[in-house]
């Protein structure tokens, strides 16, 4: 539950904009809304947002696990982003972000060559490009 004011504060917009966004929200079926009474969100947008929140904390993490862009950086493209990136490709972020976490022996990391590398301790035998790998 919000109020428009405190919604308008939060995003540093004008009440008149909030308002203009929550009708549309509206229309589309995502929340309730009467002027002057808290938001609420409808089931749809309990999904809308449950989806929302996902796909931000999968590119989140992308970004500060894997390509190690830290705090406010990564977080700021990830709520650019999360609008326009499609869901199968949302995915695959996911997928190499928990591929990386689940190997124990290959660790993935950006380096300062701009490319990926094994940072493990032992030779995954998976890694194209590990440091660790028997070249023969």
């Amino acid at each position: 539950m919000a109020r428009t004011r405190d919604l308008a504060a939060r995003l540093r917009v004008k009440p008149a904009s909030a308002t203009g966004a929550l009708r549309a929200l509206e229309r589309q079926g995502l929340i309730n809304y009467q002027p002057y009474e808290p938001v609420t969100l409808t089931k749809a947008g309990r999904r809308a947002a449950k989806s929302l929140a996902t796909r931000h904390h999968a590119l989140a993490r992308f970004f500060t696990d894997v390509l190690e862009i830290k705090g406010k950086e990564a977080t700021d493209v990830a709520c650019r982003m999360e609008h326009f990136v499609p869901d199968r490709i949302i995915q695959r972020f996911v997928k190499f972000v928990e591929f990386t976490e689940r190997c124990p022996r290959c660790r993935t990391r950006w380096t300062s060559e701009n490319r990926f590398e094994c940072s493990g301790t032992d030779a995954c035998g998976h890694c194209e490009n590990c440091s660790h790998r028997t070249r023969g």
